[in-house]
């Protein structure tokens, strides 16, 4: 991981309402780019009919729009990774912090609509190598 910083479950609960409206705003414009391209793929129809200038015209700006949607979404995931969190999966909304625990760098586990950060899993781990939370914390929050 090699992180400059550890997190805290206190320090990662303080970010949810951060982090809720930030997972919000990237699903809504990958939800929103899907559509948008499913709609360009079918508006390719039959390929032996030559598309029409309004529809290359309307395939440029869908597919303008699309672009600019994933750039939303690269820069939503950028401004997670500038507090500190990193996106596992979008479509599930769940981020994870870097954190040490019994001296070990694990990364603390949240998932959109969790109230408080709940569950860590190792490195190596994804979201089903998710384990509760130990009832105390060690208090560090740089290495």
């Amino acid at each position: 991981m090699n992180t400059a910083r550890y997190f805290t479950p206190d320090e990662v609960n303080e970010l949810i309402p951060q982090l809720e409206e930030l997972v919000d705003r990237i699903l809504m414009w990958k939800h929103r780019a899907e559509e948008l391209a499913a709609k360009l793929g079918h508006s390719n129809g039959d390929p032996k009919r030559a598309p029409a200038a309004t529809q290359l015209a309307e395939e440029g700006i869908l597919d303008s729009q699309v672009k600019f949607l994933v750039d939303s979404i690269n820069q939503g995931i950028g401004e997670l990774l500038k507090v500190g969190g990193v996106m596992k999966d979008v479509d599930q909304g769940l981020v994870d912090f870097p954190a040490s625990l019994a001296g070990r760098e694990v990364w603390l586990c949240w998932r959109k609509g969790e109230k408080a950060v709940r569950y860590w899993h190792g490195l190596e781990e994804g979201v089903t190598g998710r384990k509760p939370l130990p009832r105390t914390w060690p208090k560090q929050t740089a290495h």
